[in-house]
């Protein structure tokens, strides 16, 4: 998972791993199913637009997603993809609640604190557990830094989360 993961942004953002809400053994097999059903239709949809999205693996996560996003969000045909397929992504995305949202907030907040740990400024999220997407999009994701930041504070990424639809 990336720091547009943390940030809860939308758009290709979400093909980089998972995350939902703890549940019991059945709801998340069933929140992960549906979470990786809508992946496959976004990835279907992506392709059908001329973007080459493969179908998610058995964890709900897009192979080279950030490359993707990193090469077609600016662009018009990644902007229409988004505009044309974007309801399949809203439909992986996680689903808080008051219940946990504070749980999601304290996972990202620890995920933050390690990136900046790392030399990656990534903020605090607000009380929402989002980080200002604005700051978010100013950091690099595709420097060699924010690449071993990411790979030494992925555990702490909240994608323990899985779809409570």
């Amino acid at each position: 998972m990336t720091l547009s993961a943390l940030a809860a942004a939308g758009g290709l953002t979400a093909c980089g791993g998972s995350s939902s809400t703890r549940t019991s053994g059945t709801s998340r097999a069933t929140g992960q199913q549906q979470r990786i059903a809508a992946l496959t239709q976004f990835a279907g949809c992506a392709r059908a637009h001329g973007i080459p999205v493969p179908d998610p693996n058995s964890q709900g996560e897009i192979s080279d997603g950030q490359q993707l996003k990193q090469q077609y969000v600016n662009t018009p045909q990644g902007q229409a993809t988004l505009k044309a397929c974007g309801s399949y992504l809203k439909k992986a995305a996680t689903q808080l609640t008051p219940a946990n949202t504070q749980q999601f907030r304290q996972a990202v907040l620890q995920s933050a604190r390690c990136m900046r740990a790392h030399g990656v400024p990534v903020p605090d999220p607000g009380p929402d557990g989002e980080i200002n997407p604005a700051a978010a999009a100013s950091i690099n994701q595709a420097s060699p830094q924010f690449q071993q930041a990411e790979q030494a504070c992925s555990h702490l990424f909240p994608g323990s989360f899985t779809t409570g639809r």
